[in-house]
């Protein structure tokens, strides 16, 4: 009898560390972030903002769109905007593909934050609005560059799965104008004045911004007066939006020391010590004039 009470006294023992085993296995892993742990940190978060500006546009974009222009040649290689220039594209182009790839990855960026963002503890009420307010400015540039380029396409104002992205109709153009300058108007009435903004921040998007943006979104859709409606406020309204006027050296307009001047209404933050501009070596300005 006591033969087999010592047997299954060690059956208990192992069936302990078994079920000890499992619990253990059901711990969050400690050396990654999680969707339960990484929205724990308002620098994380602050992390996803900063990736959506990088997302909406960067120094890459600005000089490929000035490739579509006269304003830079590429004569090193053939180009997605060489091909255009010269009228050979098709609908094959990798650039009409890597816009369309780029916009709706911001896009899901934006969404992911806009429903995570309640989850962060201790953030002020005051900071929580501010940054809502600039992802919502990102995502209207981001629409409106899509629908630029391509006219109606696929639209939603919140995140989608792989199924849903695969069955989305494309939404009309006109309908996602609307949405943008809806989304213009309020995140307008949130965002700081330019002379609010200090050191990194002026980087950020400001109400000086999205009354620009608007204005481009209008110019667009030929409406002149709205075009000549937000622009006159802009100009005319220094304390809502902050002081603009024309930079008087235009050789020194676009040099670090005169980084956020007083003629820049956007500015795109950028560390020259951090990625160098290796475009230069490939691109030759064809003209320099004030337009």
């Amino acid at each position: 009898m006591k033969h087999i009470n010592f047997r299954w006294n060690i059956a208990a023992f192992f069936l302990a560390i078994l079920f000890s085993n499992c619990n253990k296995m059901d711990l969050q892993p400690v050396g990654e972030y999680t969707d339960d742990n990484y929205w724990l940190s308002a620098a994380n978060s602050d992390l996803m903002v900063n990736m959506a500006y990088s997302q909406m546009y960067s120094a890459d974009k600005m000089w490929n769109d000035e490739a579509l222009s006269d304003n830079v040649f590429e004569g090193r290689s053939n180009t997605s905007q060489r091909i255009i220039r010269n009228g050979n594209a098709d609908p094959s182009l990798a650039l009409f593909r890597d816009e369309w790839k780029q916009g709706y990855e911001a896009l899901k960026t934006c969404h992911i934050y806009l429903a995570n963002v309640d989850r962060v503890p201790n953030m002020s009420a005051t900071f929580k609005q501010q940054r809502i307010a600039e992802i919502r400015f990102i995502r209207a540039y981001v629409y409106f560059r899509l629908v630029n380029f391509f006219g109606a396409v696929p639209f939603s104002t919140s995140d989608i799965n792989l199924a849903e992205s695969r069955t989305i109709p494309r939404t009309d153009k006109a309908q996602i104008l609307s949405f943008i300058h809806q989304e213009l108007d309020e995140v307008m009435q949130i965002l700081p004045s330019k002379n609010n903004l200090s050191g990194l921040d002026k980087a950020r998007a400001s109400k000086g911004a999205a009354c620009a943006l608007q204005a481009r979104a209008y110019l667009y859709e030929s409406n002149w007066q709205e075009v000549a409606t937000y622009t006159d406020s802009l100009i005319n309204n220094p304390e809502k939006f902050g002081s603009y006027s024309l930079f008087p050296d235009y050789a020194g307009l676009f040099t670090v020391a005169n980084e956020y001047n007083s003629e820049v209404i956007f500015d795109y933050g950028y560390l020259i010590d951090k990625k160098p501009g290796l475009n230069t070596t490939t691109l030759l300005p064809c003209r320099w004039a004030r337009a």
